[in-house]
């Protein structure tokens, strides 16, 4: 009965130390995995949430690679699209110590009320364009606001 014990005991170590190998072969292959294709992530930080035509749009960019700031790309590129998806203008520049900045003018005669920006590296067309960094920017245009509150009245 005692044998039983300890030949079950045993069995038990033996198990847990198996999964527990097992587990950390699979954390060193997904570490390799994620040293070899890392994923990188871009934010846009932005200076204001929305503009009048005839401003400028001031950012910063901050790349990173899971929670760490990425080494890999190089290049960053933006641009400023309209809500009919037509790119307005594209910029590409440096990456510094996992950042870039910039800007981009509004025309004095842009009417429409949304544009977007769309962010990304090199690296991150191997991927899917739904990792993309996008954002709507409002765009007030006072003569079409006047407008419109002229015709609820």
């Amino acid at each position: 009965m005692e044998k039983q014990k300890y030949s079950f005991v045993a069995c038990l170590i033996l198990f847990f130390f198996g999964q527990f190998a097992q587990a950390q072969q699979i954390s060193e292959t997904l570490t390799m995995y994620s040293d070899s294709l890392p994923q990188e992530k871009v934010y846009l930080h932005f200076d204001k949430s929305y503009y009048n035509p005839g401003e400028t749009i001031w950012f910063k960019a901050y790349i990173y690679n899971g929670i760490e700031p990425s080494l890999v790309s190089k290049n960053f590129f933006v641009e400023m699209v309209d809500d009919s998806g037509s790119v307005i203008s594209k910029k590409t520049m440096p990456v510094v110590e996992s950042s870039a900045a910039g800007s981009f003018d509004i025309s004095a005669t842009f009417s429409k009320p949304v544009i977007y920006i769309r962010a990304y590296t090199t690296w991150m067309l191997n991927n899917d364009t739904s990792f993309f960094f996008t954002k709507p920017i409002r765009i007030i245009n006072r003569a079409l606001s006047n407008i419109k509150n002229s015709q609820e009245y």
